[in-house]
């Protein structure tokens, strides 16, 4: 019997094993994962001390919606290029938590290595209309417990918001775009 068992166990374990080195980021790292990290602590369950949390650490400020200026047709921004494109979609992370819109961040950056044409185009015409979408910019808050700390404290969470992958995108592009523009001769770092 016990024979049988270990040879059961030593299995399993090659079986794991083989599995980890098809799959890196599958079963066997998860079971590797909780081992390490523990149980996960629960969130809070007090549905008043979750709204003062998210009332406390997330003030509403009621802004007027200001229109964006006008832009003469020869300061039009120019298209996103493919180059731009490839830049950005390496920096989405392919093994994050759920985002809002439910795209696996893998299936994102597949959908963009497969048709290009598509996220150019919505990208540039995000670009030179100078409006970024409203879809893109809704969040998902997730209040992580803080360890150690009492979970009946609205200071025992840290809020974490979750963002679309596309948007990230389009944030990178801008963001080396503003990055070229102000470290050039003509830029701000002057």
């Amino acid at each position: 019997m016990s024979a049988a068992i270990k040879a059961g166990k030593r299995r399993c374990w090659n079986l794991l094993c083989e599995e980890a080195d098809r799959d890196t980021c599958g079963r066997p790292y998860e079971i590797v994962m909780s081992r390490l990290m523990g149980p996960r602590a629960k969130p809070p369950s007090s549905p008043s001390l979750v709204r003062r949390t998210v009332s406390t650490l997330f003030p509403v400020v009621i802004q007027e919606l200001i229109p964006p200026p006008a832009v003469p047709d020869d300061e039009m921004a120019p298209g996103v290029s493919l180059e731009e494109l490839r830049r950005a979609s390496p920096k989405v992370k392919e093994h994050t938590a759920p985002r809002p819109d439910g795209v696996p961040n893998a299936g994102l950056k597949m959908a963009v290595a497969t048709r290009p044409d598509i996220f150019l185009r919505v990208f540039t015409a995000c670009m030179r209309s100078g409006v970024f979408p409203r879809y893109w910019k809704r969040q998902r808050l997730v209040l992580l417990p803080k360890p150690g700390k009492p979970p009946d404290e609205l200071t025992s969470f840290r809020p974490i918001c979750m963002l679309d992958a596309v948007g990230k995108m389009l944030e990178r592009i801008i963001c080396d775009r503003l990055q070229v523009f102000t470290e050039s001769p003509s830029g701000l770092s002057d």
